[in-house]
């Protein structure tokens, strides 16, 4: 199995929301991150796979793709490391 976190996280900026994937991915050793949160009114997911796990197959951009149409978002990024912002959270009942 692999081990999975995906939870909602307080950040301030996009930048801090990476940073703290980045470090639960570390600390998992072999797993994924999926975080989410809502900066400027909007939501933000942020994936992060391990390297072992990329070399298996998994893609984070793939994750974060599926997981951005509940935010009205498309995603992107690389294998390691995927993010997108959406559209409308307040409109959805998500308070930041």
């Amino acid at each position: 199995g692999v081990a999975v976190l995906a939870t909602r996280a307080e950040a301030s900026d996009a930048d801090s929301l990476r940073e703290v994937a980045d470090w639960l991915r570390d600390k998992l050793g072999s797993g994924v991150v999926v975080l989410g949160s809502v900066l400027d009114g909007k939501p933000m997911l942020v994936a992060m796979v391990s390297s072992d796990l990329v070399a298996q197959g998994l893609d984070a951009s793939v994750i974060v793709k599926g997981a951005a149409k509940a935010i009205q978002g498309g995603g992107g990024g690389r294998a390691a490391e995927g993010e997108e912002t959406g559209r409308g959270a307040l409109a959805h009942g998500h308070r930041s």
